[in-house]
């Protein structure tokens, strides 16, 4: 990342960002929370089956694909902001 200490910064998710993704979440990964219901079909598993912590393999395995678009947002080099884009066909439960 090149932001200086007072610039903000935004980076694609990738591996080499996975910690940084889990840091950004914080206290919500140990309980689960991958952001992961929008991918899951209607109708199709539920909203438990993609959080906890068997979310968080597929959450990884996603990144690992390529097929996760997440963006980072940096303050200070510290993460402050995630959003999730990509693709309607990747939102199922839309």
């Amino acid at each position: 990342m090149s932001a200086s200490d007072t610039e903000t910064a935004i980076i694609p998710l990738r591996l080499r960002t996975w910690g940084l993704i889990e840091s950004l979440f914080g206290s919500q990964v140990a309980t689960g929370c991958w952001r992961m219901y929008w991918r899951v079909e209607k109708g199709g598993r539920s909203s438990h089956a993609v959080s906890g912590p068997q979310a968080r393999p597929q959450f990884h395995a996603l990144v690992a694909d390529g097929r996760i678009h997440d963006l980072l947002a940096f303050a200070k080099r510290a993460p402050g902001g995630w959003a999730r884009v990509g693709p309607c066909e990747d939102f199922l439960r839309f």
